[in-house]
């Protein structure tokens, strides 16, 4: 028979063992339940992983594209301030002892940084523009050829003859001067308008002059600018491409000698350029 001590002790015995149970029970429902969301909610998980993860990277990339344009602009505002800073003027000036300004001279100085191996050279145009004029103002000698409205360029050599170079890269780098080319530019415009006008048309003259600057900056790169240089309002930049173009057209016309001299040019060669006899 078993005592009534001995079965209150296997009563206290039993009751730690049924507590431990117990708690193994509650962690694995616990643990059940939350593998039960997680397996419910896997793909949204998933998601919102994916999108932090994207999240983070274009954070990271936005501060890369940052940081690159932040490197980009001051490279930027190095090379500015790093380059040459070009004024070109067209002055007609009299020669030594005399009044009139008998020659035009173009000069070019760069009042920025050096610049480094700097040459230049010019390309000049004639631009004719013809118009009938009306008959009461026509002169006594007309054209055989029927007048219309017309516009041709022709290249021009020789308008511009020696370059001097000052050697010094900043400052005053380069003078061109003709032989007595505005004097002449001028004779030959009241010429054309002499003969013009016998032939009861009116002809306009237009100089186009074009400067080619080519040079090393301080970073040692090379350049090449192009310039459209008026008497009066001086030197407009052109866009390279257009300047290439014009260069390249005055280097093809002393190839297929569609050029004329400027030394011996008369108004009657002008004349012809338009189809006027």
């Amino acid at each position: 028979m078993t005592s009534e001590g001995e079965s209150h002790a296997a009563a206290h015995a039993g009751t730690p063992s049924a507590t431990r149970v117990g708690t193994r029970g509650s962690w694995k429902d616990r643990y059940d339940r939350l593998r039960g969301v997680l397996e419910r909610n896997k793909i949204v998980y998933q998601t919102l992983t994916a999108l932090l993860l994207s999240v983070m990277a274009a954070a990271q990339f936005c501060a890369g594209w940052k940081q690159t344009q932040l490197i980009k602009l001051q490279t930027e505002i190095a090379r500015a301030q790093g380059s040459p800073q070009f004024v070109i003027q067209a002055r007609s000036e009299a020669l030594p002892g005399e009044d009139k300004a008998a020659v035009e001279r173009l000069y070019v100085s760069n009042s920025g940084s050096l610049a480094q191996e700097f040459s230049g050279d010019e390309a000049v145009f004639f631009r004719l523009r013809s118009t009938p004029m009306p008959a009461s103002f026509r002169g006594t000698v007309m054209s055989a050829t029927p007048v219309v409205q017309k516009m041709v360029t022709v290249p021009v050599n020789g308008y511009y003859g020696t370059g001097r170079y000052s050697g010094t890269g900043v400052g005053q780098v380069l003078m061109i001067e003709g032989d007595r080319n505005n004097e002449r530019a001028a004779q030959l415009e009241h010429d054309l308008d002499q003969l013009a006008d016998a032939r009861g048309v009116d002809v306009k003259l237009d100089i186009q002059r074009y400067l080619r600057l080519s040079y090393l900056d301080i970073f040692g790169q090379r350049y090449t600018r192009f310039y459209l240089v008026a008497p009066v309002t001086g030197a407009v930049e052109l866009d390279e491409t257009q300047g290439r173009k014009i260069f390249a057209d005055y280097r093809r016309a002393f190839q297929d000698s569609s050029f004329v001299e400027f030394r011996g040019l008369t108004a009657a060669i002008l004349l012809q350029r338009l189809g006027l006899s």
